[in-house]
């Protein structure tokens, strides 16, 4: 069990932001190392402290595709 920056819980496929860089993504897994929660971010496939994290509520998160790029805007 994992929890986030505002205390909430995390769960697998949530979205969340890292708050130091603003790096969005899904999380992909959980574990606890230590009594320290972590977090695999999909975008950057690196694994960040929950307590760094902040979910996204899916409604805040607007994507646009185009030809060239993903642009993702919260």
């Amino acid at each position: 069990m994992a929890f986030e920056a505002r205390d909430k819980e995390i769960s697998i496929d949530d979205s969340v932001r890292y708050v130091d860089t603003g790096t969005i993504g899904k999380v992909l897994d959980i574990k606890t190392e230590d009594e320290i929660g972590w977090v695999l971010i999909d975008k950057t496939d690196l694994w960040y402290k929950s307590k760094l994290v902040e979910i996204l509520d899916e409604k805040d998160i607007n994507i646009k595709d185009t030809p060239t790029r993903r642009e993702v805007d919260v």
